[in-house]
């Protein structure tokens, strides 16, 4: 990939970041006092632990809500938002690693089988050529967390490209959502 084509992609990934959390502050913004009592009450039941467990489970199943909302939302209920922040970038890189066992452990028969030959093909293209840019744009897009983990598992990206990239973009992800809970 040109040097040209990565500072393109990696615009474009920033930008569908920032999107994603003005749009899920907005949300918070109309709906203030129902996520306000509702992530009041999961703080009250569950604490750290429920963030960091649900946080796993989010990450590493395909779904499409990300847990940046759990960040946000316990920041709202007034948790420090550094704690909370590295609590859940935490649990979200150790769902990366379940995720890269599970892709590697499906192997690409699995995988071909459950997606199809075509999404096959594209997915086996792009980390061939763009592994860890892959995963670097993946890690702060609206693509599931968990299928760029499973993907990098499948076609077996370096661990240590894969580490790194998911390092280097959850943390601050996830600083960034409990940051801004703050603010709400």
């Amino acid at each position: 990939m040109k040097t040209e084509d990565k500072k393109l992609a990696l615009k474009i990934g920033l930008l569908i970041a920032i999107g994603i959390f003005f749009a899920i502050t907005v949300g918070f913004i109309f709906f203030r006092e129902e996520m306000n009592s509702l992530t009041k009450a999961i703080v009250d039941q569950f604490g750290l632990f429920g963030l960091f467990s649900i946080t796993v489970i989010m990450d590493t199943i395909i779904q499409p809500i990300s847990p940046d909302v759990l960040t946000l939302g316990f920041s709202m209920a007034k948790s420090n938002f550094l704690t909370v922040a590295i609590v859940g970038g935490t649990a979200s890189i150790l769902a990366g690693f379940i995720g890269y066992s599970i892709g590697h452990f499906l192997k690409e028969e699995g995988v071909d089988k459950f997606i199809g030959q075509k999404n096959y093909q594209k997915a086996h293209t792009l980390f061939v050529k763009h592994g860890f840019w892959a995963i670097l744009i993946g890690s702060i897009s609206p693509v599931p967390f968990s299928a760029i983990c499973w993907s990098a598992g499948v076609f077996k990206m370096p661990w240590k490209f894969f580490c790194i990239s998911i390092v280097i973009t959850r943390l601050p992800r996830f600083l960034l959502a409990g940051y801004i809970g703050t603010l709400l």
